[in-house]
């Protein structure tokens, strides 16, 4: 049906064909099997973004379209010996892609920009890049546009610029499998990164030497570490944190899904 609105439009494709049952790693030629299973389906979902642009161009769309490319998570693929995600916050979870092309004139983009970018800036900076800038303080929103940084000017963000991170809470889906106790939280930019357990030990990594997050320093590097803490809790303490929603029942089909994708 792409095409047959005159008014400017928006759509949104969700394509979920690149996870994988945690039941796949039950070995090692399994593991090595699902990964690159993994990787396959990466390439197509590649795919399938292809196959939309070419139709967006057979209409005459693409030179008046903005792409908006992202994910709302990443994948443990046995990096810190788990599978799946949502229980930990380390960053093959965390850092997701995120482009945005657009042949019009209006997006003036200028290549990559490597600086620290938050999936809570898209909004303001979609909004922006479609001629629709926010007020940010009267609509309450923690997100920037990025506009000024992907077109070239000056970005100056408040300091300290930083990302938040929140495990959902373990109650949050009774389905859930034997997760950490307590609540999980993460503060990063783009040289370090905390991540606080209220019911274990702190986490605190320095992303420029260590970006795989594999060496612990909370306890080797306590002042950079209750620095963190002290951004993170001042953050906290804006009460704009994720709150669970009601739960609702589980219908049988949803409950077979999710056994297959391992969440039971």
């Amino acid at each position: 049906r792409i095409g047959q609105y005159a008014d400017p439009s928006f759509a949104q494709f969700l394509i979920e064909e690149h996870k994988i049952p945690v039941s796949e790693f039950k070995s090692e030629e399994r593991m090595v099997r699902a990964i690159n299973g993994y990787d396959a389906r990466i390439m197509y979902v590649d795919d399938q973004i292809k196959r939309l642009y070419e139709r967006l161009n057979e209409l005459g769309l693409s030179n008046n379209s903005l792409w908006v490319i992202t994910s709302d998570h990443g994948e443990g693929l046995g990096n810190h010996n788990y599978f799946g995600h949502g229980e930990y916050l380390y960053q093959e979870q965390l850092h997701v892609p995120l482009i945005l092309y657009s042949e019009a004139e209006m997006a003036g983009l200028k290549g990559r920009y490597s600086e620290l970018v938050r999936t809570v800036d898209l909004f303001p900076t979609i909004a922006e890049m479609l001629g629709r800038p926010l007020e940010r303080e009267k609509l309450g929103l923690d997100g920037l546009s990025l506009v000024p940084a992907i077109s070239g000017g000056e970005f100056n963000p408040p300091q300290p610029h930083l990302a938040l991170a929140q495990r959902r809470p373990k109650d949050f889906q009774t389905f859930r499998r034997k997760w950490e106790e307590g609540d999980v939280y993460a503060v990063l930019d783009l040289k370090e990164k905390l991540i606080e357990h209220s019911k274990s030990s702190d986490e605190f990594f320095d992303l420029e030497k260590d970006p795989k997050e594999l060496n612990n320093l909370a306890e080797d590097e306590p002042k950079r570490t209750s620095r963190m803490q002290q951004q993170l809790h001042g953050i906290l303490s804006s009460g704009k944190t994720f709150e669970p929603a009601p739960s609702e029942p589980i219908s049988p089909d949803t409950l077979d899904e999710l056994k297959t994708l391992g969440y039971m």
